[in-house]
């Protein structure tokens, strides 16, 4: 039996869904596939479970509270946002990538309105896709109308594990076209 790749189009964003048995390409350095939950949810409550843990999400990143946003993540989610030239992969090279941005930037605000949210048929896997505002300021406590605003697209992809639902992979990238490598302010 031949197990193939086959790319499904969700939003502005492509997924390589592998079927399973599939094995990464050659050379390919994938990481360890997180226990997803067993548990069975009907489509209604796992997007009512997904806008509590968006929720939390954003409530983290707003709080600066690093443990709880890292908590956020799967064991081997992997995220790219708008500073980084590679992807970040596992919750330890999360955490050190977040952990200076949360230091050099104390206060913050993250803002993704209604984001188009696909579901799988098993209810065990989702994809929030958009547009987000991610504000920031050196000093904690700066209204959110003097932060720094950085207009993005974003997809997040979730899984619900036993634990609840995780982020297995995040990408960021900004919202209007930029010369290579530049961004306003940076």
């Amino acid at each position: 039996m031949m197990i193939t790749f086959r790319p499904v189009q969700v939003g502005f964003a492509i997924l390589v869904l592998a079927l399973p048995g599939c094995t990464p390409p050659a050379g390919q350095n994938v990481p360890s596939k997180p226990a997803v939950s067993s548990a069975v949810s009907s489509e209604g409550n796992t997007r009512a479970e997904l806008a509590r843990a968006r929720a939390e999400f954003v409530a983290a990143y707003d709080a600066v509270d690093l443990d709880r946003f890292v908590a956020m993540f799967a064991d081997g989610a992997t995220y790219s946002g708008l500073r980084q030239t590679t992807w970040v992969r596992g919750k330890d090279e999360i955490r050190s990538m977040w952990a200076i941005a949360f230091t050099k930037d104390k206060a913050r605000n993250f803002e993704f309105d209604e984001p188009l949210t696909y579901v799988s048929p098993d209810n065990n896997v989702a994809v929030d896709a958009g547009y987000a505002d991610m504000m920031m300021a050196p000093q904690a406590h700066t209204p959110v109308a003097a932060m720094q605003k950085m207009p993005m697209r974003v997809s997040i992809t979730w899984i619900r594990t036993d634990q609840g639902w995780k982020i297995i992979n995040m990408a960021a990238s900004p919202k209007e076209a930029v010369a290579a490598g530049f961004l306003n302010g940076h």
